[in-house]
């Protein structure tokens, strides 16, 4: 479909345009097609959706762009499942203090070919999950002294080959953090035994660098940088609710809690802070 016959509250608004056959408007397909032109170009790479849109909406849009230009609109097509499940929505998700880390975790721990299943209980258990990588990064962070690593070779291969092998294996992000997962029990054996020196650790760090430029879930901050970012949110949360502004400390507390930190407020004023 090209154009649709408007309907009367598309003309009140002047979203029309007057043809041979009468008032249309650009259908769907027409307008999502120039969008896409107009801000990306006659060709881009990745084109990504849910999969109940692959038919008409997708096909059609790809047959308009292919009419005009006489190439495909996008190389490479990805047609996700739904999220299935309760359906708690950001603002609830953020109210609860879930990092939108912690979220993307969790997404990326189910194949995007398989529908993922909502649940509260699988959100903090993907917190955890993430505390465990988190944990290993700030341990290598910390390293000074021990011995070198034996197997630091090996290691550094196996986490950049679980990379590439998930990537090549039609975005298999589950077997991706597998491979993370596998590097992470290792290298917290090594720490153990005092077998990482600086240099391995730094080499180390700098491969999940690599790897979390296609993930994006890891947390290189220096502790010290946020034990302050988290001094600060406390002291603003005061600010706000010694100024009434409860729904401001609200959300403050939210943010808190997504990075580890429960504040419990006993009286009007001061606190306890657990982590």
């Amino acid at each position: 479909a090209l154009f649709k016959r408007c309907r009367l509250s598309e003309l009140k608004r002047g979203a029309f345009v007057k043809t041979d056959w009468g008032n249309m408007r650009p259908s769907w397909h027409l307008q999502t097609t120039a969008m896409a032109m107009k801000y990306l170009g006659e060709n881009f790479d990745v084109h990504i959706s849910s999969r109940e849109l692959l038919f008409p909406h997708h096909e059609n849009e790809n047959a308009i762009a292919a009419a005009l230009t006489g190439k495909p609109l996008a190389n490479c097509w990805i047609h996700a499942e739904r999220v299935l499940g309760e359906d708690p929505g950001l603002r609830a998700l953020r109210e609860k203090g879930i990092a939108p880390r912690e979220l993307r975790f969790w997404l990326m721990s189910v194949h995007y070919r398989k529908p993922a299943v909502f649940a509260w209980d699988r959100i903090l258990e993907a917190r955890r999950s993430l505390r465990r990588l988190d944990d290993c990064v700030a341990r290598l962070m910390n390293v000074h002294g021990g011995e070198p690593c034996p197997e630091l070779d090996q290691l550094i291969y196996d986490l950049r080959q679980g990379l590439r092998r998930g990537m090549d294996d039609d975005l298999n992000t589950p077997a991706i953090l597998a491979a993370l997962f596998q590097a992470v029990r290792s290298i917290n054996g090594f720490l153990a035994r005092g077998a990482m020196d600086e240099r391995g650790a730094g080499r180390l760090l700098s491969a999940f660098q690599d790897i979390d430029a296609v993930l994006g879930i890891l947390d290189f901050r220096q502790k010290s940088d946020a034990a302050e970012a988290v001094l600060e949110l406390i002291a603003a949360r005061e600010k706000a609710r010694s100024a009434g502004d409860f729904e401001l400390a609200d959300r403050l507390r939210a943010q808190l809690l997504a990075a580890g930190v429960r504040v419990q407020d006993r009286c009007p004023v001061g606190r306890k802070r657990s982590a």
